[in-house]
């Protein structure tokens, strides 16, 4: 069950119609759609019919570069009449450092249940590149951070369903392992642009410096400038800086 609050995303789905690019999504959209997918825009009723509750919202930055982490409160809060005993709840957006336990604390408050044994709760991040779901679901190991073995397991059983390797671990080392992965890979978009920039100053072409580092040296790498951008590789960062509590 797909949950939205974006009424031209529903619509669009409604018609078949993929609302972003992502490869083969169409075909299943239009095999599936009203059979083993469907939709609503009513979470409370989704969270009840659901052993598990996967939460995919954006975690943006203030007007200060301060991680917002009210976007999970008020999810949390939202759906918390509809949490009985039993569901597992999966966070998969990007997070500061902390918030998973944060999460922990705010649910047990809402719900008198306690996370490990009456309702489970684990970080497991998103992990795949924009428009690779399909394949890359199969492919890329599966980090689980769990804080007790009940959430570990329950999260196990539904992500080996597509992956064939899982990685289990604590909730803030999946939070740290994702902004780490993240902004290593805006590290290198960030220097090969900046060589480019020095090379340009010299007069020479950076693809051929590239090839002289790179050709049958096992210590190369370097990659090739270009575009750099997005919302995740702009704001991760911050979120190594500082954790928002609720």
């Amino acid at each position: 069950i797909g949950v939205d609050n974006n009424e031209e995303t529903l619509e669009k789905l409604r018609e078949k119609k993929m609302p972003f690019m992502e490869d083969g999504a169409q075909e299943l959209l239009e095999e599936e759609f009203g059979k083993k997918f469907h939709i609503t825009s009513d979470p409370l009723n989704a969270v009840k019919e659901s052993d598990y509750i996967i939460i995919t919202i954006g975690t943006p930055v203030d007007d200060g570069l301060n991680p917002m982490v009210s976007p999970i409160k008020d999810i949390i809060k939202e759906i918390s009449p509809s949490i009985s005993r039993g569901k597992t709840l999966i966070l998969r957006s990007t997070l500061s450092p902390g918030t998973t336990e944060i999460v922990r604390r705010y649910l047990e408050k809402k719900t008198s249940f306690k996370v490990g044994s009456d309702i489970f709760l684990s970080f497991c991040p998103e992990r795949i590149a924009e428009g690779k779901a399909l394949t890359e679901l199969s492919e890329v190991p599966q980090i689980i951070g769990a804080f007790d073995e009940g959430s570990y397991e329950r999260s196990k059983e539904l992500f080996m369903a597509v992956s064939g390797k899982i990685l289990k671990t604590t909730p803030k080392k999946a939070e740290l392992a994702k902004l780490f992965s993240n902004m290593y890979r805006y590290l290198q978009f960030a220097i090969a642009n900046e060589f480019m920039m020095i090379a340009e100053d010299h007069g020479e072409d950076i693809e051929d410096i590239r090839t002289l580092v790179n050709e049958g040296y096992k210590r190369g790498g370097l990659k090739s400038p270009g575009l750099a951008a997005g919302p995740c590789l702009y704001k991760d960062g911050f979120f190594l800086l500082l954790n928002q509590p609720f």
